[in-house]
């Protein structure tokens, strides 16, 4: 496994942004007709980061052409996307963390100790300085994230997912 410590956005991350036409993210076929979940604008955020894994992790860069709907990486990537949702038990999982109180409102930086973590963040491409900078004192209270991570919304929380590497498509 490579060094945690090795990734660089700059390097190792896609060289296009999470930015795609208006589709459905994904279509599942039933005997009753096709469904559609989600909406490609919107984002494919999880399957980003992990596709980024897999080819980190197989030691091969990632292609620096956003892919078209339909080509195997954008197949590939949306399949990552469904994998990093773990169906079922993570959708829940995920709906309870969404559902949690809000955090503090204040973000205090002198006297206190702040913990600033590197991100890859697929809506700001190969940027290195992206990250999330919380305090870790008191991990059971509310607290607050500042970030410079490409979103409208404000952080409320981070979590750690299962990962397991897949094989990348061939280029």
């Amino acid at each position: 496994m490579p060094n945690p410590s090795s990734f660089l956005p700059s390097q190792d991350g896609l060289a296009f942004t999470n930015s795609w036409p208006s589709e459905p993210a994904v279509v599942l076929p039933t005997p009753f007709g096709k469904i559609n979940i989600g909406n490609a604008a919107s984002g494919l955020c999880g399957g980003m980061v992990f596709a980024v894994l897999d080819f980190w992790h197989a030691g091969i860069q990632p292609p620096a052409t956003r892919p078209a709907p339909g080509e195997p990486l954008y197949r590939y990537i949306v399949q990552r996307l469904v994998d990093s949702w773990h169906l079922p038990a993570g959708v829940a999982q995920y709906y309870q963390w969404m559902n949690l109180p809000d955090g503090d409102s204040g973000f205090e930086v002198l006297g206190r100790r702040v913990v600033t973590d590197r991100v890859y963040d697929p809506n700001s491409g190969q940027d290195d300085g992206i990250y999330i900078r919380f305090d870790p004192r008191a991990p059971a209270k509310p607290t607050t994230f500042a970030h410079n991570i490409n979103i409208s919304h404000p952080v409320r929380g981070f979590f750690r997912t299962a990962y397991a590497p897949a094989t990348p498509p061939a280029s």
